[in-house]
């Protein structure tokens, strides 16, 4: 395997990760969005009398 071989396939590896962290990141965020969305409804109930 040539060094421009090796250095093609860990551009590709670093791409993938990358890729993988932001939807990682992506369904975080949605979960801790819905989490907010809970809570800020939890509160609304309580504020009602």
């Amino acid at each position: 395997m040539s060094i421009k071989q090796i250095l093609i396939i860990e551009i590709r590896l670093i791409s993938i990760v990358a890729k993988l962290k932001t939807i990682i990141l992506g369904v975080k965020l949605k979960r801790s969005k819905i989490q907010i969305k809970i809570l800020a409804i939890k509160n609304n109930f309580r504020e009602i009398p």
